[in-house]
């Protein structure tokens, strides 16, 4: 069963692109919102993309608009985000 998460910046602590065999991640690292993240662990949640063009441009989009202060939501199946939805719910 999926999973649904809403993130906002003060979720997203890093945007990082990492490169596979096979293909391209662009992952969030995702962890609690203070106080809460005191000795917390964080989740790395991730887009698989074709190449590295698309995977930049994924990360710029995702890093500017969670800096205007909106909120995203995400659909995981298991660590592998599988669909979203710009905006609040």
């Amino acid at each position: 069963m999926p999973t649904t998460r809403i993130l906002s910046r003060k979720d997203v602590s890093h945007i990082v692109l990492e490169a596979r065999t096979d293909h391209v991640r662009v992952t969030l690292l995702v962890s609690e919102r203070f106080p809460y993240n005191y000795k917390a662990n964080s989740f790395p949640f991730f887009f698989r993309m074709e190449d590295e063009k698309k995977a930049k441009e994924l990360a710029t989009q995702l890093d500017t608009y969670l800096d205007s202060g909106k909120s995203f939501t995400i659909t995981l199946s298991g660590s592998e985000v599988t669909s979203l939805i710009w905006g609040e719910p």
